[in-house]
């Protein structure tokens, strides 16, 4: 990024780091953004190979260069749709090798918006909704997708949610949250904690597992949380944030 150091593979390398500092959901700002605006001037001029052959699959008929909102939206779900639906390798291919491995992800990338609609469906008519912090457990759901349904949750009700895949009696859950609630402090809290098998995240992303047997005591500790913070009633809405207004004319 200074100037001074190259070597063989670095634009490869650049454009790599900016799908990953996007896919991680982290602030766009400070090395960040310059990781990005660098990674995504090289991307648009990448010569052949499988990193061009996978951004031209996304651009489609588009002669546009891909903004990060193309690769958050676009590019990072078809990676993570190897991992969600099959296995992490067949991503790592496709980046590699391009050819059969880049038409596998966009298979996948299909049965993953397919399951997640379906799924998340399933999620809405089962959830207890009246609750601050929402809890949805089922053998229905495919681990790879729980983190997408814990999303949908708390993007359609203004809410922190917990879903989970439930196998041989054991849940596997993805949390997502809202500004209000640190789930990886709630996670550790002396209420919850001893309830789950193990647990990790961070404020508003986190995973964890227990037996399948403490869902609903798990869903009603972390609402007591929310309760006693006074986190309820109007405080949960789903919002939008404007960050400018703009003028007429």
């Amino acid at each position: 990024l200074e100037g001074t150091r190259t070597w063989p593979g670095a634009d490869q390398d650049g454009v790599l780091a900016a799908i990953g500092t996007i896919g991680d959901l982290v602030p766009l700002t400070g090395e960040n953004r310059t990781l990005v605006v660098h990674g995504l001037k090289l991307l648009s001029s990448m010569p052949s190979g499988p990193l061009k052959d996978f951004a031209d699959q996304v651009r489609g008929e588009s002669s546009a260069a891909l903004t990060s909102t193309d690769v958050a939206f676009r590019v990072v779900p078809r990676i993570n749709a190897s991992g969600r639906i099959d296995h992490p390798d067949v991503a790592l291919k496709a980046l590699l090798d391009g050819g059969e491995h880049l038409e596998q992800l966009h298979g996948f990338n299909v049965t993953r918006q397919e399951m997640s609609a379906q799924l998340t469906k399933r999620a809405l008519e089962i959830v207890d909704s009246s609750r601050p912090f929402l809890c949805v457990a089922h053998e229905e759901f495919h681990p790879g997708v729980v983190g997408l349904i814990a999303s949908a949750l708390t993007e359609q009700f203004g809410r922190p949610s917990l879903a989970a895949s439930v196998k041989d009696g054991i849940a596997t859950a993805s949390l997502r949250s809202i500004p209000q609630v640190h789930l990886a402090e709630y996670l550790a809290a002396p209420d919850v904690a001893p309830l789950l098998i193990k647990h990790g995240g961070h404020a508003r992303a986190a995973g964890c597992t227990f037996r399948a047997e403490h869902t609903e005591a798990i869903g009603e500790a972390l609402s007591a949380r929310m309760r006693a913070a006074g986190i309820e009633g109007d405080a949960l809405r789903p919002t939008l944030r404007l960050e400018a207004v703009l003028a007429d004319g």
